[in-house]
């Protein structure tokens, strides 16, 4: 069976366009894809600018197509031009946290968050109260100096004695008010 370059050979012989025999290229390492395809590249390690093969069905080294590659391990290779354009480490994945860690972290930001409204809390009591302070202090000044204003005599209104006539005495329904009312009128004469 013939291997896909000497069949090309055959076909540029047939048309009499003379052809030059390629070097076999030394594949020095290899690489699996995270989809189980192997990598190969004629250097030590799949840097960058390295040249990047696949190996055909008839094990012929082939240029790899330019592309996104995940190599088992994680590492990404960008391949331009069969060449490594640019490689990446594989990305450290985070811890999955356990129950109780997010439980502790979500008590902890529960903390942290009353503890700033507490604080935020006391800062604006601790304004009021010295506003009030402030207007108390204000008040006090004040009363003390009205009493420092002198005062005249004090100024008792006379009552006015009233007397009630014998014609309001009459009109009384009951006798004891009537009593009553002619007591009153003939102590205040006194």
């Amino acid at each position: 069976m013939a291997t896909i370059i000497e069949k090309i050979n055959a076909l540029f012989a047939e048309n009499g366009i003379k052809t030059v025999k390629a070097e076999p290229i030394e594949l020095q390492a290899e690489g699996k894809l995270e989809t189980g395809s192997s990598i190969f590249t004629p250097g030590e390690s799949f840097e960058v600018g390295a040249e990047v093969f696949v190996k055909n069905d008839d094990g012929e080294a082939v240029v790899l197509p330019d592309g996104d590659y995940v190599l088992e391990d994680g590492t990404k290779l960008v391949v331009t031009e069969g060449k490594v354009a640019e490689k990446m480490a594989k990305e450290e994945d985070d811890e999955k946290m356990t129950k109780e860690e997010a439980q502790a972290l979500v008590e902890a930001s529960v903390q942290t968050a009353l503890e700033t409204a507490m604080s935020e809390f006391k800062t604006e009591l601790a304004s009021q109260i010295e506003a009030k302070d402030i207007e108390i202090a204000k008040l006090k000044e004040e009363f003390s100096a009205l009493d420092r204003v002198p005062r005249g005599p004090k100024k008792v209104a006379k009552q006015k004695e009233v007397t009630t006539s014998l014609a309001d005495v009459a009109k009384m329904d009951s006798s004891e008010d009537r009593i009553m009312a002619i007591h009153e009128n003939f102590s205040k004469q006194k």
